[in-house]
């Protein structure tokens, strides 16, 4: 799946509005996800963890034919079938990008940062390099330091039903 990555007060719909469903990330927070409240298609992604950008799903543009894909991202949740373009960047995680919009509304990538270059966006990894430990990283995993509220031995699950 494709997205179009924008500034959040870039972002606007020209008709109705959408109904989100916030889920835990891996970067803390919720990712809020936007659908169609009237046919249930995915159109737009708010994560928590960089509130100045919206992601919008390409497929859900009038059109995409202008879309110009930069980089795969998540590589390390694709399946074996997904066919990427063996000509751009892979990263294995999330990346948060920078944009540059001129007088006349144009949006330009003004550059990018993927895996551990974007830990000043979230505050969590900022607290925990301040500790003893720090995230306790695995360099075979680096996302086994993470632990779910909803995952501890008794933690209430009502949250989640």
């Amino acid at each position: 799946m494709s997205f179009v990555i924008v500034p959040k007060e870039a972002f606007k719909l020209l008709q109705g509005s959408l109904r989100f469903h916030a889920s835990p990330s891996e970067m803390g927070g919720k990712t809020r996800r936007g659908f169609c409240p009237d046919c249930g298609s995915p159109l737009a992604v708010k994560p928590d963890s960089v509130p100045q950008f919206v992601a919008i799903r390409t497929a859900s543009l009038d059109d995409p034919s202008w879309f110009n894909p930069q980089v795969d991202v998540w590589t390390s949740d694709a399946h074996s079938w997904d066919q990427m373009n063996p000509a751009l960047p892979k990263f294995e995680k999330e990346g948060v990008s920078a944009f540059y919009r001129d007088k006349n509304g144009d949006i330009y990538h003004t550059c990018s940062s993927y895996e551990r270059g974007i830990d000043l966006m979230n505050t969590t990894y900022n607290f925990l390099d301040l500790t003893a430990k720090g995230r306790d990283e695995n360099p075979d995993a680096p996302q086994d330091w993470v632990r779910y509220h909803d995952k501890y031995k008794g933690a209430s699950k009502d949250c989640c039903a």
